[in-house]
C-alpha cells in the first residue's frame, strides 16, 4: 500500500524540519509512503528528497490559500496519481514510528505486517482509519513528563488516514472556512462508514500537542470567526538549507515512548 502523507504548513519552518524527522523515522513494515508538504508562507524552497519508497516533497507557493481545507484539495491533488490512501500529517504534533503502518494495517489487510512481535489476525479493511485513543501533551508540567493518553471521540483531525475510493465517495475534504472543519470532515467519514481503530493493532501512535512547541496553536484561537488569518509567520525568512531535525520535545517524547 502507499500512503500520502499531507502537511499543510505556513510560518514555522522549525516545526517542518521536525515534521520530516518524524516521517523518515516511520517504520514502513513493507508498505511505501511519501510525504507532501504545502508551503504558503513560499518560506522553504520547493524540493524533493529521501529515499525509494520513503520520498518526501515541498512545494513552495508564495500566495496563500483561503482556508486549510482548500491547501489539503491541493495536496491530494499532488499526491493522488499514485496514493492508496491520505494520512494527515500536522506539522505540530508528533508521530510514532509505527504510526504509518498501522493505519496501512488498518486500510488494507493484504499486507502482514508485523510491528508489535506479533503476526496481525487477517481483518477486513475499513475505508478510513481513527484511533479511539490518542496521546496528548496538554497540561504537562515539565518535558520529562509522560503525555495523558485521551480518548478521540470525534476529535483529532491530525491522526486521520483515509483510503482514496473512500474520499472520492465523499467528494474530497469538506470546503469550509470554519473553524470546525476537522470536525466536519470527521463527521462526513462517521456517516460513509465505521472507522477502523488502529489501537486494536498497536498502542496510540499520535502525540497531539499543545504549548511545548513553543508555536501559535489555531485551537487558542478557534471560537473566533477569522482564526485561519490569524495564523503569524513567526520564523520570518527564506530557509536556506532544509532538511530533518528533531526539537526537544519530540526527543523527550521518543525517548519515552519508543
Amino acid at each position: 500500500m502507499h500512503l500520502a502523507c499531507l502537511c499543510p504548513t505556513y510560518g514555522r519552518p522549525s516545526l517542518v524540519r521536525n515534521a520530516l524527522a518524524l516521517f523518515l523515522g516511520q517504520d514502513l513494515q513493507g508498505h511505501t509512503a511519501e510525504l507532501w508538504i504545502l508551503d504558503d508562507a513560499g518560506q522553504i524552497p520547493s524540493q524533493s528528497g529521501g529515499p525509494e519508497g520513503q520520498r518526501w516533497h515541498v512545494i513552495s507557493e508564495a500566495e496563500r490559500y483561503p482556508t486549510l481545507p482548500a491547501k489539503y484539495t491541493r495536496l491530494v491533488e499532488l499526491a493522488r496519481p499514485i496514493a492508496d490512501a491520505y494520512v494527515v500529517w500536522d506539522d505540530d504534533d508528533v508521530y510514532l514510528p509505527w504510526h504509518v503502518a498501522v493505519h496501512a494495517r488498518t486500510l488494507d489487510p493484504d499486507i502482514g505486517a508485523d510491528v508489535s512481535g506479533n503476526r496481525w489476525a487477517s481483518r477486513p479493511a475499513e475505508a478510513w482509519s481513527h484511533p479511539r485513543e490518542v496521546l496528548s501533551t496538554a497540561g504537562r508540567r515539565s518535558l520529562d513528563e509522560p503525555p495523558a493518553i485521551e480518548a478521540s471521540a470525534s476529535r483529532f483531525h491530525g491522526s486521520l488516514a483515509i483510503r482514496r475510493d473512500c474520499l472520492d465517495t465523499l467528494g474530497g475534504w469538506i470546503q469550509t472556512d470554519r473553524a470546525t472543519f476537522d470536525q466536519e470532515m470527521i463527521g462526513a467519514l462517521i456517516r460513509h462508514s465505521k472507522a477502523g481503530n488502529p489501537c486494536e493493532i498497536h498502542p496510540p501512535s499520535y502525540v497531539y500537542r499543545w504549548g511545548d512547541t513553543g508555536r501559535h496553536h489555531c485551537s487558542g484561537v478557534m471560537n473566533r470567526p477569522d482564526w485561519y488569518q490569524l495564523t503569524p509567520i513567526q520564523e520570518p525568512g527564506i530557509v536556506e538549507d532544509f532538511g530533518p531535525q528533531y526539537d526537544d520535545s519530540t526527543r523527550r517524547l521518543l525517548d519515552i515512548l519508543t
